[in-house]
C-alpha cells in the first residue's frame, strides 16, 4: 500500500485499519501525520494492490457498521430512561365520589374516640368486677370452708404451717412458692430442686 493510498483514507478509517491490524483499541492518533505513518508501517511494499483495497474497504464497513450500533444503542436508552406517564382515568377520583368519601372519613373519625372510651371504661370496671366476684363466692360455705383450710407441709424432719414459712426458712426462692404450692396441693407430695439440693414436701392438712 502507497503513501497515496493512506492519504486517501479518512482518520477514522485509518484508526480502525491499524486497530485491525494490530489488534489494538486505540480512539486517535496523536496527529494525521503519525496516523498515516503508522499504518504505513504495517503494509509490506510487496503487497498486491487488490489485497490492500480488500483490508481497506473491509474496515471501513466493520467501522461503519459499529458506529450504527452504538448510535442504536444509544437511542434505545435514552427511550428506556423517558418515565410513563400515567393515565389520569386511573388515578382520578370521581367527584361525585368526593362527598361520600368525606362523610366515611367523618364517620370513622367519629366513632375512634367512641370506641376508645368504651374500652377503657371497660378495663377500668374489669378490676372492680373481679374484687366483687372473689368477695360474693365466700358467700359459698364450701368455698369458705377450703379456703380457710391451712396446708400444713413436711419438708424433711419438719413441719412447716404453710409452703411460705417452709421457702423462707429453707432459704428457697419465695417467687415459686405460690405455683409450687398450687401443685403440692395436687399431688400431695412433691420434691423442689434449686442450686442441687433436693427438698421433698408432703401435705399436712389441719383445719383451724
Amino acid at each position: 500500500m502507497n503513501a497515496n493510498q493512506i492519504s486517501a483514507l479518512t482518520t477514522s478509517e485509518l484508526v480502525s485499519l491499524y486497530n485491525e491490524k494490530t489488534g489494538k483499541s486505540i480512539k486517535k492518533f496523536s496527529s494525521r501525520a503519525a496516523g498515516e505513518k503508522q499504518v504505513a508501517a504495517l503494509f509490506p511494499v510487496a503487497a498486491s494492490r487488490n489485497e490492500v483495497a480488500h483490508k481497506i474497504a473491509s474496515s471501513a464497513l466493520e467501522f461503519a457498521k459499529k458506529s450504527a450500533a452504538e448510535k442504536e444503542a444509544k437511542k434505545s436508552a435514552k427511550a428506556a430512561s423517558k418515565p410513563v406517564k400515567a393515565e389520569k382515568s386511573a388515578q382520578a377520583v370521581p367527584k361525585a365520589a368526593l362527598p361520600s368519601l368525606l362523610q366515611q372519613v367523618t364517620a370513622i373519625n367519629s366513632t375512634a374516640p367512641k370506641a376508645e372510651q368504651a374500652a377503657t371504661k371497660s378495663k377500668a370496671k374489669e378490676p372492680v368486677d373481679r374484687a366483687a366476684a372473689i368477695a360474693a363466692s365466700w358467700k359459698d360455705p364450701e368455698v369458705a370452708a377450703k379456703r380457710s383450710e391451712r396446708t400444713h407441709v413436711k419438708a424433711g424432719n419438719k413441719v412447716f404451717r404453710s409452703v411460705r414459712e417452709a421457702f423462707t426458712e429453707l432459704r428457697l426462692p419465695l417467687s415459686k412458692h405460690i405455683k409450687f404450692r398450687m401443685q403440692l396441693k395436687e399431688v400431695q407430695e412433691l420434691t423442689f430442686k434449686h442450686e442441687g439440693r433436693q427438698i421433698t414436701f408432703h401435705v399436712v392438712q389441719d383445719q383451724e
